[in-house]
């Protein structure tokens, strides 16, 4: 699944590359957890394996507000409809969408369409998102701050490529720098004529 820039602390990781990645796999799991949801009614240990895989890859229900504590916190513009609409696997709102909400109401019905009856049990669904998820791959690089976790992204989004010992050196010059020095501007002097993005970032609790 490619390369994931994680910042620290690990404990609420930001993601500078790999987001829209792991937004997929987070949908594909709500679309096949609906599929298990719909066996409820004739057999009741389907509500527990929803409870037991919600509660293990997309976050557990607080009691007061009914609302998730998302493990995967989407970036201001997204977060809201992930929430309140695609983690609660509610697909009523469908107008008046921004074109990133969009594309995640069409990703959810497009696994909910090829996921639906593919199987006979909710425990046959359980066990198809315990092989996706155990069947996931990861390079991961932990950088100082987010900052660096930017670097790393335009050098794995420029180049194509893996890093080069050249670039991790590179990396960790950078975070020796303070950027809240007065001589901050010391960082753009050393990576003259490259330029800092921004992009959407996403974060683990």
């Amino acid at each position: 699944m490619g390369h994931r820039p994680l910042s620290c602390p690990l404990s609420e990781a930001k993601l500078a590359v790999g987001q829209q990645r792991f937004t997929t796999i987070t949908i594909l799991i709500l679309a096949a957890l609906k599929c298990i949801r719909s066996y409820a009614d004739q057999n009741k240990e389907d509500l527990l394996r929803v409870e037991e895989l919600t509660n293990r890859y997309i976050g557990k229900l607080d009691p007061v507000t009914l609302s998730y504590d998302n493990i995967l916190v989407l970036n201001r513009n997204n977060d809201s409809y992930f929430r309140d609409y695609i983690v609660k696997m509610d697909t009523s709102k469908v107008r008046n969408l921004k074109a990133t909400e969009k594309l995640m109401y069409n990703c959810f019905l497009f696994f909910e369409q090829h996921l639906k009856g593919k199987y006979s049990s909710g425990k046959e669904y359980a066990e198809f998102i315990q092989t996706v998820v155990a069947n996931l791959y990861f390079t991961q690089i932990i950088v100082s701050d987010e900052m660096n976790a930017f670097r790393v992204f335009e050098t794995l989004n420029a180049r194509g490529v893996q890093l080069s010992s050249a670039d991790l050196l590179k990396n960790y010059l950078f975070s020796l720098v303070d950027k809240e020095n007065p001589q901050a501007n010391r960082i753009d002097m050393m990576d003259a004529g490259s330029e800092m993005v921004q992009h959407p970032i996403a974060h683990f609790k």
